[in-house]
């Protein structure tokens, strides 16, 4: 609250207006009225405290202060305050006596620890002091006096209940304590007789030997074991002998010490979880905030030609809910299998995920380089790996494994690690009943109707079931998914352009040929765009699982342009025995669509050529009839001068198409070919 500026003494403004401190004034008051009455000895801002020259304080406002200083002047309390407000915790000291092992294996008591690291707080706020630069005489303000006599009289001046030391009292104990901390650090501060080393039974290279031997993984040696080979070695090594194995197991044991050997005695793992950090968290409070994704066993033993077979299931489940949302069900971990999943899930959900986890495992990698989690989920996060505590839906899968896929009697048991027999599969009875195991489809049919009925359960927590919570449920930031987020996620696109041509776009997927045309709401085809993209190349998107449309796109400077949708084409008998009422009429249909294109077709362009004075009539020509369309006709305003026999097209098609090469007239073969 008071400190030296400029050898004046000055108080903190803050003091004057904080309810904490003295609140002497109302802040309107000090910030309308008192602050320009007075002289400041440190200006504030900037995070900077603002300190009011004492001096310059009305006097009825000083005598109200020097009241509330508890009989002490405010002089001295800056003098006193000046090593107080230099205390801070020093961590590394909590740290060294929390850590400290006396000579007899056992750790300072709390009274002793508070103490040590209270003298450690003192100690290093005089050592503060007495580096900065003008402190003494800031501090003393002119006065003659010695500094230690100053500095003990400021320490003894902390209150014990605020700073529980121990410190000496006089100047000069003070002093020789302060110098043997400054030369010795935190060892200093532990009286000497702490833990009498006379009577330690293990010393230290002693305890060196006897961790590394208990932790070495190369030769595993029980307790008393080890007792009897650090007896062996002990009068040739110079230890003293240990008369009873406790002595060993409780330093062994101490929590430090045990933290050492663990990992090695028992695997880094085991070590991870009993020694790693754990978080405690909270799980989302609505549908869609965060999905779980990860591969486990069916725990399902079934029959496939003769043989015993499991096999493995992909799931996707909804962490608020533990609604299973989509999976799928293969032989391996794969990046199909996850995509199948997530695309059930999101089907079935109609929404995306604000949050994906997924570990690392399987086809991850490639979905996550596809950049398909990414636009699935506002985040996609992997989980950490060999952490099954960081994923919710594993311990979803042992309670699913426990409570519902042990019921049946092919249940293969939850794994090879589990110690339950109730978690172990009855191999006596499987065997003796191998012929009756399921098949494939049956062991899937049983795990989908599980599945089903823990989706529809009450949730352990509300008792609500799953599904119920899920539907009812909204999430505000799991956007609703519609059908071309579903194109844009879930469907393949083709690495080469495909041609449009009249039969329509045809692409092979898997050895099969698939033909595709656009047609309109009555299921016709769609002459007019027909017509506008022969030739027109296309990028196809497709769904594997459902080929019966694709989505077709241009490739432009700015990328792909949706153009439209095709829908897988529609065959029909060629000869009318097979022909049913329906194709007849389509048929037909379909050819009169053809015509009047074609009509059209002509019209339009006939249009721009006498736009243009380029009509064959406006040149005393005929325009050619449409062939199976028109009969043939006259150029308007011409009469033919002399009978001319005309020649239909497909007369000259004809010919040509039965035209054989005449090998015994050599030059006329010549002419034609050349």
């Amino acid at each position: 609250m008071f400190e030296f500026f400029d050898n004046e003494l000055c108080i903190k403004a803050e003091a004057l207006y904080s309810e904490q401190e003295l609140g002497l004034v109302s802040y309107s008051t000090y910030d309308r009225r008192l602050r320009y009455e007075v002289e400041f000895g440190k200006r504030g801002g900037n995070g900077r405290q603002a300190y009011i020259k004492f001096a310059s304080i009305p006097d009825d406002l000083r005598y109200k202060i020097k009241q509330r200083c508890n009989g002490k002047s405010p002089y001295e309390l800056a003098i006193q305050n000046k090593i107080k407000t230099l205390i801070e915790q020093d961590l590394n000291a909590i740290k060294y006596f929390n850590d400290y092992i006396k000579p007899d294996g056992e750790p300072l008591s709390i009274e002793k620890k508070r103490e040590y690291n209270a003298n450690a707080n003192v100690l290093n706020a005089i050592n503060l002091f007495i580096k900065t630069k003008n402190a003494w005489r800031r501090t003393m303000g002119g006065r003659k006096q010695n500094m230690w006599d100053a500095i003990s009289e400021m320490v003894n001046g902390i209150r014990s209940e605020e700073v529980p030391h121990n410190l000496p009292k006089k100047p000069r104990p003070l002093r020789n304590k302060f110098d043997r901390y400054m030369s010795e650090s935190y060892s200093s501060l532990v009286h000497g007789g702490t833990g009498n080393t006379n009577t330690e039974k293990l010393c230290a290279v002693a305890k060196s030997w006897l961790l590394a031997r208990w932790a070495t993984p190369i030769e595993k040696v029980t307790m008393t074991q080890l007792w009897e080979e650090f007896n062996a070695l002990a009068d040739e090594r110079g230890w003293k002998p240990v008369d009873d194995q406790k002595t060993i197991r409780n330093y062994l044991y101490q929590p430090e010490v045990q933290e050492q050997w663990y990992g090695h005695r028992y695997g880094e793992l085991k070590a991870k979880e009993k020694y790693g950090f754990q978080q405690s968290t909270k799980l989302p409070t609505m549908r869609d905030s965060l999905w779980y994704s990860d591969g486990t066993k069916v725990n399902f033993y079934y029959l496939k030609d003769g043989k015993v077979e499991t096999t493995s299931v992909y799931e996707v489940m909804d962490a608020y809910s533990e609604v299973f949302l989509g999976y799928c069900v293969s032989k391996t971990e794969d990046f199909k299998a996850q995509f199948s999943a997530f695309k059930m899930a999101t089907q079935f959900a109609g929404h995306r995920p604000y949050e994906c986890r997924y570990d690392n495992q399987g086809g991850h990698k490639k979905l996550q380089n596809g950049d398909f989690l990414t636009k699935l989920s506002h985040l996609s996060i992997r989980t950490q790996p060999y952490n099954g505590k960081s994923k919710t839906i594993e311990n979803a899968f042992y309670r699913f494994q426990q409570s519902y896929l042990h019921k049946k009697w092919y249940f293969t048991g939850q794994n090879i690690t589990a110690k339950k027999e109730e978690s172990k599969a009855n191999m006596e009875f499987i065997l003796a009943n191998k012929a009756n195991l399921p098949s494939f489809e049956e062991a899937l049919a049983a795990y989908v109707e599980l599945r089903t009925k823990w989706n529809s359960d009450p949730h352990p927590l509300t008792g609500e079931s799953r599904i119920s919570m899920y539907l009812e449920s909204n999430n505000p930031k799991a956007p609703a998914i519609n059908y071309f987020d579903m194109v844009d996620l879930f469907w393949i696109q083709r690495k080469v352009p495909v041609t449009y041509t009249a039969y329509g776009l045809t692409i092979e997927e898997k050895g099969r040929k698939y033909t595709y045309a656009k047609y309109d709401d009555n299921k016709m085809p769609d002459i007019k765009w027909h017509r506008s993209n022969i030739d027109r190349k296309f990028v196809v998107k497709f769904d594997p699982e459902d080929m019966s449309t694709i989505c077709v796109y241009k490739e432009t400077t700015n990328g792909l342009h949706y153009v439209t949708l095709l829908t897988q084409k529609n065959n029909v008998h060629r000869g009318k025995q097979e022909a049913d009422e329906f194709e007849a009429s389509f048929l037909a249909q379909v050819n009169n669509a053809n015509k009047a294109a074609r009509i059209a077709t002509r019209d339009k362009t006939n249009e721009v050529l006498e736009k243009f004075g380029l009509l064959p009539e406006q040149h005393g020509l005929i325009s050619p009839a449409l062939k199976g369309i028109e009969s043939a006709r006259k150029a308007a305003g011409t009469k033919a001068k002399k009978k001319v026999k005309v020649t239909d097209i497909a007369e000259i098609e004809k010919a040509l198409s039965n035209e054989v090469a005449d090998l015994n007239n050599e030059e006329a073969l010549y002419k034609k070919i050349f």
